[in-house]
């Protein structure tokens, strides 16, 4: 593929929904790997428990490097045969709401236009 998307369920509904991946309720305590441009019709998105480590490994046969994009700010290079080593942080983020609007109610309107 040409590259990988890997979301927590807040992030599953901007970048990965819309390469292909699941939409993740927000409740779940997990992480989901989303593939993209897939050359084969076998790379399917993927849903794994939050305690899961997952290694992305760069197998480029010419040795060339890959170029990792976090969170669309932050770039690293890995270089032929390192890997990128994805768990879950002991850090949570907590979200105010602003309106009394759920996520169901919200991914509704979002969807339906």
């Amino acid at each position: 593929c040409d590259g990988m998307i890997v979301a927590t369920p807040t992030g599953s509904t901007a970048y990965s929904l819309s390469a292909g991946g699941s939409v993740v309720d927000p409740a779940l305590d997990c992480f989901c790997l989303t593939p993209v441009c897939a050359h084969s019709f076998t790379a399917r998105p993927l849903i794994f428990s939050a305690n899961s480590v997952l290694r992305i490994k760069n197998t480029d046969r010419l040795g060339r490097s890959m170029l990792c994009a976090l969170d669309g700010s932050r770039e690293q290079i890995l270089e032929g045969g390192a890997e990128l080593v994805v768990s879950k942080s002991p850090r949570t983020a907590r979200f105010v709401r602003l309106t009394d609007k759920g996520f169901y109610d919200t991914l509704r309107t979002k969807m339906m236009n």
